[in-house]
């Protein structure tokens, strides 16, 4: 459903200079910030294991327990694909929503994309639409974009070519 595990600016930097060593990945995080910053280095690397998708899927609980909303999102699409976790869609639904209130984007889209599929929650488009905006109006071009989509189908709201393509200039 078009999820991506997000990352803070610091932690993409460091990605881009380094990938994490397996004593980085073992190491204690000292902040909720911090253990999500660690389990998005885990999850980065490539060929990740099942068990350090295990453990990042820990750190990222402890993040969102702490939180950080990013990581409540993070561990909510880890939840949807079944990685390091039992695959559960209503838990990551209600980690999305968590996210969301909390102030990520990433959350808003994501529970949008679950309320426009009926994954977890009753097929809403209306709703989705809602939470698309949310996200667009915060800055976020996939909001925008998922929003536009909305406008140029009549998906939730009446159709609206000149709409879409703003919201599209936008994305």
């Amino acid at each position: 459903a078009g999820l991506v595990i997000a990352s803070t600016p610091s932690v993409e930097a460091a990605s881009a200079n380094q990938t994490p060593a397996a004593s980085d990945q073992a190491a204690e995080c000292s902040s909720p910030r911090s253990c999500g910053e660690l389990a998005v280095r885990i999850l980065s690397t490539d060929g990740v294991s099942s068990n350090a998708e295990k453990r990042a899927a820990e750190l990222l609980k402890r993040a969102c327990d702490g939180g950080v909303a990013r990581s409540c999102s993070n561990l909510g699409i880890l939840y949807d694909r079944g990685r390091g976790v039992t695959r559960d869609t209503l838990q990551a639904f209600q980690l999305y929503r968590q996210a969301c209130e909390g102030g990520d984007t990433g959350g808003c889209i994501n529970l949008g994309v679950d309320y426009d599929d009926g994954t977890g929650v009753a097929t809403d488009h209306a709703r989705a639409d809602e939470l698309y905006k949310q996200a667009c109006d915060s800055g976020d071009a996939l909001g925008c974009k998922n929003l536009a989509f909305a406008y140029y189908g009549g998906k939730g709201v009446a159709q609206d070519f000149a709409v879409a393509a703003q919201l599209y200039k936008r994305a």
